[in-house]
């Protein structure tokens, strides 16, 4: 993942782990690829589809949106950490 100021190693995620894109939420495109090395069950949900679940189930959108916060934190605190490492 080239993050400006080089690339940085793929990580191994856990099982059930979210892969959330915070380029999503600014309505822009990915800039990261997934690769599965084993067999793998993905799940996208479009834009649309969101809308969806925020307009019929908004309990669940909170949860899921949630979730995509913490992971984005998490990844945000280890890209610092990155940082601070490197000056």
């Amino acid at each position: 993942m080239n993050v400006g100021f080089g690339w940085l190693s793929p990580r191994v995620l856990r099982t059930e782990a979210p892969v959330a894109v915070i380029a999503s939420y600014a309505g822009l495109p990915p800039t990261i690829d997934v690769i599965a090395e084993t067999e793998a069950v993905v799940y996208r949900a479009s834009e649309t589809r969101m809308r969806e679940i925020e307009d019929k189930v908004p309990d669940l959108a909170v949860t899921l949106h949630r979730i995509v916060a913490e992971t984005l934190a998490e990844r945000l605190d280890r890209a610092n950490k990155l940082l601070e490492d490197q000056t």
